[in-house]
């Protein structure tokens, strides 16, 4: 990183860009692994006056996705043969994701063919130690309510939900072993949709 650009970084014009870059973000989660913690933006291409660099050329992603996107933009392992925002995208998220292992594993391919449930193909967080695993009881549902007596999206996505599921979404994942980590952060999130707060990295 040249002297410059760290300036840059550091100047006003950036934070009140990337202020308003989380401002006008719909769901302030990394648009990678959808994490919430630990936030950063991502600038999809330098160009010779950072200053002009619009909204869409941005990213927000969390700080392990960030730092794996330049860590294979760095290796070569990141190539890009066309210049625009959607395609450069796509290529970063791509291997972003196949270098932390965030696509569908077995299990989730099982949820798929359940009927009206569709599984996301990366998660919110990623599992570090997939092999520490937990029985999910009823008794850990209830403890993951906010102080509102309800769940949120994020919470949902953890065990494979797009969307807010139908009657009966409890039995479908009730019982199960689940990464220990999941359940963890399902407890974490409780309260998060109540007051979201963009931290600023």
């Amino acid at each position: 990183m040249n002297n410059n650009y760290q300036k840059y970084l550091e100047s006003d014009e950036w934070k009140k860009k990337r202020r308003g870059k989380f401002a006008v973000s719909k769901n302030k989660c990394c648009a990678i692994c959808l994490s919430v913690e630990n936030l950063q933006v991502h600038h999809l291409s330098y160009k010779n006056n950072l200053d002009e660099v619009p909204n869409w050329d941005l990213r927000i992603l969390c700080n392990t996705c960030h730092q794996a996107t330049h860590d294979l933009i760095n290796s070569g392992k990141i190539k890009f043969t066309k210049n625009t925002h959607n395609h450069r995208f796509s290529i970063t998220k791509n291997a972003v994701k196949k270098h932390l292992g965030l696509y569908t594993t077995k299990h989730d391919k099982a949820l798929l063919k359940i009927k009206g449930y569709r599984q996301l193909s990366r998660s919110v967080f990623k599992i570090v130690n997939p092999e520490i695993v937990e029985v999910l009881t009823s008794e850990i549902i209830e403890r993951g309510k906010s102080r509102h007596g309800a769940w949120n999206l994020a919470q949902f996505r953890l065990f494979g939900f797009d969307n807010f599921p139908k009657k009966g979404w409890k039995q479908m994942i009730i019982g199960q072993e689940w990464p220990r980590e999941t359940i963890s952060q399902f407890l974490y999130l409780k309260n998060r949709h109540l007051k979201v707060v963009s931290k600023e990295d």
